[in-house]
Formats: structure tokens, C-alpha cells, sequence
């Protein structure tokens, strides 16, 4: 059964079409990034859902309710957003209070509630802080909470790590994933984050111009991307044309565009005489020279120039690992499995 389900939303600005068509579902329970570049519709997309726009057609029902021309104040939906918006003059507890007050529940319900809130984002030492006493990732943290407190029936976030710096941000993703599940809560992601959908979500909409590019589970959309979008957003995929595969590999293959993911390719120093490599028989093996070598963390990232082609090559940084250096000449060795059609 759907829990969400949005059913061909278009809209348009100035009559510049903007969404078109859009069609998906949310389970209950169920994280869902909304995953884009820039301008590409997902944020015009959440304010349809939370009824912060009208759109130009189209149809949400939230659990089988018809909510399209319902007020945002009656669709009963969390929103966190990425400013936080904290009240600053409210402490901790306050603030993830407010909710509950505005919908008039009880003291004890509130008191209780709220207790259980600080419980779940493991601030309740900090009940009594104010908002400029919080590290950016604390009252992120309680920005959740607030939202989740009077128990929205759906929970829509908005970019909400994007304000914060690279390490916070790193930490905060699987706790947050970890929070939301903790609460039960049905919930849309949006992000331009690749990497942050992925740790995130249980399925993921790649949109671009509007429009919805794929839709499946983290492992789906990397693996197997549809498109030479997807694939050239997702992750760092090589892309070949038929013409790069001819130059490459000396040979033909379909009349298609491929993608190759960067840790499935094999590179192997040449040797005079020899080549100290197994040749694999069900590969493109060609030669090329390491332009370029970066560390990326726990990744070593080569660029090797092959005819008119750059390719990248990613190699675990694994403790005693020799680096190659750039001006080192290789055999590049693309195994026939790695080769996934997207044109």
C-alpha cells in the first residue's frame, strides 16, 4: 500500500515548464531522496507536497486522502529545513516543544514527548541550551526533533546538511538515517548529495529538467544506471562512445554509449620484454600512460591517458599499497562484465 503518492505533477514559472508529469509513490516508513542538480525541479516538487504551491496539475494522496488543495497547516507534514530555523530565544527544549504547543496538546503530552525527542537525538543534557550554544550539528539535530515531535504523518527535509562543514556533515548522515528510522517516520529526502542519497535513503528519484531520470534502490542507481545522465551524475563512471571503444580496445562492440565504473578496471605497470599482468580474455586490454594520481581519502584516484580518452581508475589505499607514478606507462585492462550499455 502507498503511503504518499504523487501522481503527474507539472507546474511552470512564467510558462517555463518546470516539472512535467511527475509520478512516484512512498511506502510507509520508507526514506525517498528527491536527487538532482541544481534547478532541476526537486525543491518546486517539495513545496507542491507540503501545499506551499499549488500545482498546475496533478494529484498527492497521503494516505489515500486526496491533500492537493489542502493548506500546508492541514496536511499534517514535518519540515525540516536548511537553515535549521530555530527559534533563538528559545532554549533546546522549547523549541522541540513549540509544535506540540501550537497543536495544543497537553502539558504531559508535551513534556513527555519532548523528553522522548531529546532521548532519541541524545541532547538531553542540552534541554536548557540555547540555539547559539549548539554546534551546528546539535541543532540540526534539534531541528529534527522539532519537526518530528507532533507527529507529522509525513517528514520532508530540504537540503538540511548543507549548511554544515564536511566533517560534521559526514557524521550527521548516518545518524540522521539512524534517528528517522528510530522514529518511524515516512520521509523525502532532497539533496544534490550523491553520496549523501546513497547512505541515506531505501530508494532513490534521479531527476534532471524536470522530469524523473531513474528510480530504485542505492545499489540500482549505481549499478546500473539508465542513462548517460544518471551515469555521468552517479558516482564517477567513465563514459565511453562506440568511437572511445574502437580507439580504446581496437574493437567493436554495439552502437552504444558505456559506462564503466572506475574500481572495476585493472591497471598493470609495463615491463621491457614481458608484461608482468594476467591478460584476461574476456577484456579490452589496451596501453596508456598515468597522467595524473590523487588521493582521495581511502582511494587512490589515477588518470591515464589511452588515445584521445582520459580514463579513471580508483585503487583501495590499502596499508603497504606502491603508488604508481604519473609518467608511468600501464596496461589498462577493462574487464567485458564492467561494461554497462546507457546510450
Amino acid at each position: 500500500m502507498s503511503f504518499l503518492k504523487v501522481e503527474k505533477i507539472s507546474h511552470h514559472y512564467d510558462n517555463k515548464p518546470v516539472l512535467h508529469d511527475i509520478s512516484f509513490s512512498l511506502a510507509p516508513n520508507e526514506i525517498l531522496s528527491i536527487l538532482g542538480p541544481s534547478g532541476c525541479g526537486k525543491s518546486t516538487l517539495l513545496k507542491i507536497i507540503t501545499g506551499l504551491i499549488q500545482p498546475a496539475n496533478g494529484k498527492i494522496y497521503l494516505e489515500n486522502r486526496d491533500i492537493t488543495d489542502l493548506p500546508p497547516q492541514k496536511r499534517e507534514i514535518g519540515i525540516v529545513f536548511q537553515s535549521y530555523a530555530l527559534f533563538p530565544n528559545l532554549n533546546v527544549f522549547a523549541n522541540i516543544a513549540f509544535g506540540l504547543k501550537m497543536k495544543k496538546f497537553n502539558k504531559q503530552v508535551i513534556q513527555e514527548r519532548t523528553l522522548e525527542m531529546l532521548n532519541l537525538i541524545d541532547l538531553r543534557e542540552k534541554a536548557y541550551c540555547l540555539p547559539h550554544q549548539l554546534s551546528g550539528g546539535e541543532q540540526q539535530r534539534v531541528a529534527l526533533a522539532r519537526a518530528l515531535a507532533p507527529y507529522p504523518r509525513l517528514l520532508l527535509l530540504d537540503e538540511p546538511l548543507s549548511a554544515l562543514d564536511a566533517k560534521i556533515r559526514k557524521n550527521l548522515r548516518l545518524e540522521l538515517r539512524k534517528i528517522i528510522k528510530a522514529a518511524g517516520a515516512t520521509s523525502i529526502f532532497v539533496t544534490h548529495d550523491q553520496e549523501e542519497a546513497m547512505l541515506i535513503s531505501d530508494r532513490i528519484l534521479v531527476m534532471n529538467e524536470g522530469k524523473i531520470e531513474q528510480e530504485g534502490t542505492p545499489e540500482e542507481i549505481y549499478t546500473h544506471p539508465r542513462n548517460l545522465f544518471v551515469a555521468g551524475f552517479i558516482g564517477n563512471y567513465n563514459l565511453f562512445s562506440p568511437a572511445d571503444i574502437g580507439e580504446i580496445g581496437r574493437q567493436k562492440l554495439e552502437n552504444t554509449f558505456y559506462a564503466v565504473r572506475p574500481e572495476t578496471i585493472n591497471i598493470y605497470p609495463c615491463h621491457e620484454g614481458k608484461e608482468a599482468f594476467p591478460l584476461h580474455p574476456h577484456s579490452i586490454i589496451c596501453k596508456g600512460k598515468i597522467t595524473d594520481v590523487n588521493m582521495s581519502g581511502n582511494i587512490v584516484v589515477y588518470s591515464i591517458a589511452v588515445g584521445s580518452s582520459l580514463i579513471r581508475v580508483d585503487k583501495l589505499n590499502q596499508a603497504g599499497y606502491e603508488y604508481l607514478k604519473p609518467g608511468t606507462r600501464v596496461i589498462v585492462e577493462i574487464p567485458y562484465q564492467a561494461l554497462h550499455k546507457v546510450g
